[in-house]
């Protein structure tokens, strides 16, 4: 496989991964879409790093080295006019500045690659081009990334992302405390206190998740479940609540003030129509490019959970030494629960995303195994 060319609506992200990762490919993998281009390094199947291809080499990583706190635009600048001097790397800059330690530089370039990749698994068309290179990096490869766990990741964080994400719709919102008492931060965890110690009525979620350097996925989530507790509440609508008690004390409404209640008071009754209408149909409308995105999730889920159970069916067979005998088993399990029985899967890899079990039966020296319809 010198090169792997194709669309992503016809030939499926999960598959190219697992191409690449069965052929212990070394290599560049590029995906293409509308001007965006994200490039993923390959070392023997595994994954070195991921980065979205930017106006110079190493634009991105310098654009994380001012979002995260660690250069101000202005050094920025200095840095990037060094860069053009000297030829060195943006990193070996900060580095030979002593504005980023070692460790620090590995956890940023581990951040963006996890948020290169969590961009990436939203993408729903683009193409993508692989080709077959030798690849520079200095990490070990116990440091490399599987794409199997990419993939089960992926599909996790993509899916729990559309239950929580539209309790913040914007990363630009701007949010503040609704208690600024000390035991308001009582009984967090350690990354929620370090979004919850930032929220102040005026940086915004973006600016904080950043700041934070815990990612986009992880960053929205803590912000979701600070709104759904009540910690916190959009600035606007805190702003907003004040200036409705400053105007309501007495009898009068200020007419400057009255058509912002009606629209608001017509918002409400747009959404309680729409709640009541999803109750009486027994479900929510679902978009259909939603509904679409679902489906190729839910199949690249199958696909690789086949591809786990496929494994373990493998490694059951061969695994040696068995009861103290210093050869292998060289047989397959009667059943698939066999494997749950010996710690090789956990149950609910035995079922689809719907349930319904996976179909197995041994012929010969072989077996067939079947993932379930959905």
């Amino acid at each position: 496989m010198a090169s792997l060319r194709g669309n992503i609506e016809d030939f499926g992200m999960a598959d190219v991964f697992q191409l690449i990762a069965q052929q212990r490919k070394t290599g560049n993998l590029e995906f293409v879409r509308k001007g965006d281009k994200i490039q993923i390094q390959f070392d023997h199947g595994l994954v070195v790093g991921a980065v979205h291809v930017g106006a110079f080499e190493g634009s991105h990583f310098a654009d994380m080295l001012i979002r995260c706190g660690f250069v101000t635009r202005e050094r920025f600048t200095e840095f990037l006019e060094e860069s053009k001097r000297t030829c060195k790397s943006m990193a070996r800059i900060a580095l030979e500045h002593d504005v980023i330690s070692p460790a620090e530089l590995r956890e940023l370039e581990d951040l963006i690659t996890s948020e290169t990749l969590f961009d990436l698994l939203r993408w729903s068309e683009g193409d993508f081009d692989f080709h077959a290179m030798p690849v520079k990096h200095d990490r070990q490869r116990g440091e490399l990334i599987p794409t199997d766990h990419i993939l089960m990741d992926g599909l996790r964080m993509v899916d729990e992302w559309h239950q929580f994400s539209p309790a913040v719709p914007e990363d630009s919102l701007v949010f503040q405390k609704v208690n600024t008492g000390e035991d308001a931060e009582r009984g967090l965890a350690v990354d929620v206190k370090k979004i919850y110690r930032r929220i102040d009525g005026r940086l915004s979620v973006r600016r904080i998740i950043d700041l934070s350097r815990i990612g986009t996925f992880e960053g929205t989530r803590i912000f979701a479940e600070l709104r759904k507790s009540g910690l916190i509440d959009p600035a606007e609508v805190a702003a907003v609540q004040v200036e409705k008690k400053k105007k309501w004390i007495g009898v009068e409404l200020n007419r400057e003030f009255l058509p912002v209640v009606t629209a608001t008071l017509g918002s409400v009754v747009a959404l309680l129509v729409l709640m009541i209408g999803a109750v009486i149909a027994g479900h929510s409308a679902v978009p259909e490019a939603f509904s679409v995105r679902k489906d190729s999730l839910k199949t690249a889920e199958i696909q690789l959970g086949t591809l786990l159970l496929r494994n373990a069916v493998e490694a059951y067979r061969y695994a040696a030494p068995l009861r103290g005998k210093n050869q292998i088993r060289n047989e397959f399990p009667a059943k698939l629960d066999r494997l749950v029985e010996e710690g090789y899967v956990a149950q609910d890899a035995l079922t689809g995303p719907n349930g319904a079990p996976y179909y197995y039966i041994i012929r010969g020296d072989s077996f067939v195994l079947l993932a379930p319809e959905f």
